[in-house]
């Protein structure tokens, strides 16, 4: 099984260190790059492949919902949100896990 290439899009420092430690611990996922912004992320994702977003929603300028929409193709997504009212709204964009 090839490992499943991943990117994060966090604008918390120490969350996005967190996930990068778990990411790479893991024997299935390859960090392929972090992102600090959707802004950054939208460009980024778009000009290669990966098959995993680790997405938190709340970002200054455009939020991880509104990432979602611009993407040219829809890789998996795991929001990763302290805010629970987020839940609901990530479903109807077809997320496959929701991270509190």
């Amino acid at each position: 099984m090839s490992k499943l290439k991943c990117v994060i899009v966090e604008d918390s420092e120490i969350q996005r260190i967190t996930l990068e430690r778990i990411i790479k611990s893991h024997p299935d996922l390859v960090l392929v790059t972090s992102f600090r912004n959707a802004i950054e992320a939208k460009n980024g994702i778009n000009n290669r492949f990966v098959d995993l977003v680790f997405l938190d929603i709340e970002m200054p300028l455009i939020s991880g919902f509104e990432l979602l929409e611009t993407l040219n193709y829809k890789p998996q997504v795991i929001v990763v949100s302290g805010n629970t009212a987020h839940a609901l709204k990530a479903f109807e964009y077809d997320v496959t896990d929701f991270l509190q």
